[in-house]
């Protein structure tokens, strides 16, 4: 069942790409640079993910007992 799913979820995936190139050829999607001065400014709005095991334990620890979802 989750190899369907995986599979089910790529192709669907990979059909609303191929949609939106489609539109974009078709001019439904018009396409511009980003500017930079955005895109960085909203890169350093969020933290590096830690991809280790001692990272996140650390990071675990650190905000033990705090509710997450209350902001």
């Amino acid at each position: 069942m989750r190899s369907f799913l995986q599979t089910a979820f790529m192709m669907s995936c990979s059909h609303a790409y191929e949609a939106w190139q489609y539109m974009v050829s078709k001019g439904y999607y018009p396409l511009e640079p980003a500017d930079l001065a955005i895109t960085t400014k909203i890169g350093t709005m969020h933290q590096v993910v830690p991809e280790d095991q001692e990272k996140i334990q650390a990071m675990m620890m650190k905000y033990e007992g705090q509710n997450p979802i209350a902001g």
